[in-house]
């Protein structure tokens, strides 16, 4: 990726450390940008801005190719974790345009009213404290705030209600906290916004938020839109999101290094903090900018955690089933082992999950296969089937088995019930029970299935451990010498 930025933006790039985008729209070589005066603006604000801010402005103040009055981004989508400074990034981006051009406006909005008014204010405070104060004039009376600049601009909060945008010709709007939003919500502030800047060739509108869960419809949408952005050069949509990548721990400081204010306003230890006062979701939601489960899980995730046991013992790979997933998109993927105790009790261990699918037919034919399991194979859809097509390429003469639809069905009412009866245990894998959190189900036929499409985020531990216990119903135990160690 690198090798194609132009020298400047790949210093940008590189400023950014550990803290990289999972995913980022690339700036065009040569382009005309307002990232200088932006820096110079916060300078004044006396709020510097710290790397990942500087990538946001060089990419949303790019200039269209054919018309440099025009940006060539119409929505900039950008998600960050908390306490990263993106409303920081925002008003430095708002005053600089509003010093820049004459007569131009701007309206902030957040979760409520009141929110964007509290946040505007930090924005009132700034100005009074730097030497833009002399050129500004500040209207403080509820419902009618405003910050004008002696150029005639003005940035001004508002209540997130198409309504609250009638009359107005706004050529940028700002979109805080969209993660709070139904997508109807959404849609009808878009519906008042998008036509009332058709007359202004400049406009821009910026969608912000810390990830949700499967109810934020509409940034759901949005970040699915930016992500598929990427693939289409004529796009007028910018991704830039910050966040861990899936497969990665959220609870290991060594992966804490991915928020991109760490080092410049926040440490490890604030983090650490964070991770003690909140629950696992929240703080992966918050701090990880991960999208989470839903408010419920398919089971109380407590019963699940009742289930740990942290001293499996060793048994013959004979008597081992193994599943292995792609998650949704193919970001993840993983291997998950199944197999009875002593006691009959089915125990549950994932082998390996990571990022991305690239290593799981190496990972299966070189670890897995030699060792004769007693069973391998996964469910026969989407991604995983499509990986699996390719593992005849692998050294598998036989292919592994697939679930079909009414038995992928029937596991996962198996997998549930097993919890319910405490017929299955775990390892207490943090990867595991955040695809348990993440989980949400789907009619199929008379039953009902995990979706991994429709989940609050990647599920292919969850599934892997569904397909693995069915083939440990399905099949019958054969002795083999190897032993799963530890």
């Amino acid at each position: 990726m690198l090798e194609t930025l132009a020298s400047e933006d790949r210093a940008l790039y590189e400023q950014l450390g550990a803290a990289v985008p999972r995913h980022t729209t690339l700036p065009t070589p040569g382009a005309v940008h307002d990232l200088p005066a932006t820096v110079a603006t916060s300078k004044l604000l006396q709020t510097p801005l710290m790397p990942w801010q500087k990538w946001v402005a060089r990419i949303a103040s790019e200039r269209h190719p054919q018309d440099p009055a025009r940006y060539r981004y119409k929505y900039i989508y950008l998600t960050v974790p908390r306490q990263a400074g993106k409303t920081t990034a925002m008003r430095c981006v708002l005053t600089e345009r509003a010093l820049r051009q004459s007569n131009r406006v701007a309206f902030y909005t957040a979760q409520t009213g009141k929110d964007a008014a509290e946040r505007w204010k930090d924005l009132i405070k700034r100005v009074d404290k730097s030497p833009l104060k002399r050129y500004a004039k500040i209207r403080m009376a509820a419902g009618s705030q405003a910050l004008t600049f002696i150029n005639g601009s003005v940035i001004s909060p508002f209540t997130p209600s198409g309504e609250s945008l009638h009359g107005y010709t706004p050529h940028d709007v700002f979109l805080d906290e969209i993660f709070v939003w139904t997508e109807q919500e959404g849609a009808d502030l878009l519906g008042a916004i998008v036509p009332a800047q058709n007359t202004l060739p400049d406009s821009q509108i910026w969608l912000v938020s810390t990830m949700g869960n499967a109810h934020s419809e509409f940034m759901n949408e949005w970040h699915q839109k930016g992500i598929d952005s990427l693939q289409d050069p004529d796009t007028n949509i910018a991704i830039i999101d910050f966040g861990l990548p899936d497969g990665l721990d959220a609870f290991d400081p060594a992966n804490w290094d991915i928020h991109p204010a760490l080092g410049h306003t926040i440490t490890k230890d604030d983090i650490a903090e964070a991770v003690a006062a909140l629950s696992p979701g929240e703080f992966e939601r918050a701090y990880m900018n991960r999208l989470v489960a839903a408010d419920e899980t398919f089971v109380p995730i407590e019963d699940w955690d009742a289930l740990a046991n942290t001293d499996q013992k060793p048994v013959p790979w004979g008597q081992i089933c193994v599943g292995y997933d792609v998650a949704h998109g193919g970001d993840s993927s993983a291997v998950v082992a199944a197999w009875y105790d002593s006691n009959g009790t089915i125990q549950l261990r994932p082998l390996r999950t990571a990022p991305g699918s690239t290593w799981l037919p190496a990972y299966l034919r070189e670890e897995v296969k030699p060792k004769r399991p007693r069973a391998l194979g996964a469910d026969g859809v989407g991604d995983t089937r499509a990986l699996t097509d390719t593992l005849k390429n692998e050294g598998f003469a036989t292919r592994p088995t697939e679930l079909t639809p009414r038995d992928y069905s029937s596991a996962c009412i198996s997998f549930k019930n097993l919890i319910i009866t405490k017929g299955l245990q775990h390892n207490g894998s943090p990867a595991l029970r955040t695809a348990i959190m993440n989980a949400v189900t789907r009619p199929l036929g008379e039953g009902w299935a995990f979706s991994a499409a429709k989940s609050a985020g990647p599920i292919a531990e969850l599934k892997a451990a569904v397909v693995a216990i069915k083939l440990l119903e399905q099949t019958k135990s054969t002795a083999t010498v190897p032993k799963l160690r530890f």
